[in-house]
């Protein structure tokens, strides 16, 4: 066989062994944890719902999809002195909602319970 060939061979074994790795986070079970939104803006002056956002923690898997409908999520906040949370933000859920009451920019953090996996979305409060 072609030397040339034999080498293009073992390439494209070691390319398809490797796969393509789906976002997943080395040495932790399921795959990265996401926020969504990534991003969100709510003017403190609107009544409910216009100064709230809604969070959602979940878990990326090397596959499709989610891993898990529900994650166990530490969720935490730069800045709680311009914010409110609701409950669910405090019990470990997957979801989180939070209350603009005056102009800031807040950094929400959710961590998976047990991997140490993070994820991080920007709050601008206006």
């Amino acid at each position: 066989m072609n030397p040339l060939r034999k080498l293009l061979g073992v390439c494209a074994a070691v390319i398809l062994a490797a796969g393509c790795g789906g976002g997943e986070v080395r040495g932790s079970p399921g795959g990265e944890v996401r926020i969504s939104p990534n991003t969100a803006t709510a003017d403190h002056a609107l009544a409910v719902p216009g100064n709230q956002v809604d969070f959602a923690a979940f878990q990326s898997c090397p596959t499709f999809g989610t891993c898990a409908e529900e994650i166990p999520t530490t969720w935490t906040f730069s800045d709680r002195s311009n914010i409110q949370t609701d409950p669910g933000c405090d019990s470990g859920g997957n979801a989180c909602r939070v209350t603009c009451l005056a102009a800031a920019t807040v950094t929400v953090t959710a961590t998976h319970k047990g991997t140490g996996n993070k994820a991080t979305a920007m709050l601008t409060c206006q």
